[in-house]
């Protein structure tokens, strides 16, 4: 799902495994997101090879990039965030 959001952006890395690890960081340890890259690498988690510090905070950035001009009514402009759940929601 996340590659079909992803389609047409080349990043030159694993976009899905950073958001991924970032994720499972912010469940297990209530860090910032600094520290992600130090708590990885006392993990086996595959496709973690090569990330760093500064992946995290562009996958970060990407998943808060806006789409377009705040709706009518609503609280904050449309996000690629919004995307990937309102596709989660629709898979479910």
């Amino acid at each position: 799902m996340l590659e079909e959001v992803l389609e047409g952006r080349q990043f030159g890395f694993a976009v899905e495994r950073a958001v991924f690890i970032g994720t499972l960081h912010r469940l297990f340890v209530s860090d910032s997101h600094r520290d992600c890259a130090n708590w990885m690498a006392d993990y086996g988690i595959e496709g973690a090879e090569g990330l760093a510090l500064h992946h995290f905070y562009r996958a970060m950035v990407w998943l808060g990039e806006e789409l377009g001009e705040k709706a009518q009514g609503a609280l904050v402009a449309r996000c690629v965030k919004h995307v990937i759940e309102e596709k989660l929601f629709a898979r479910r």
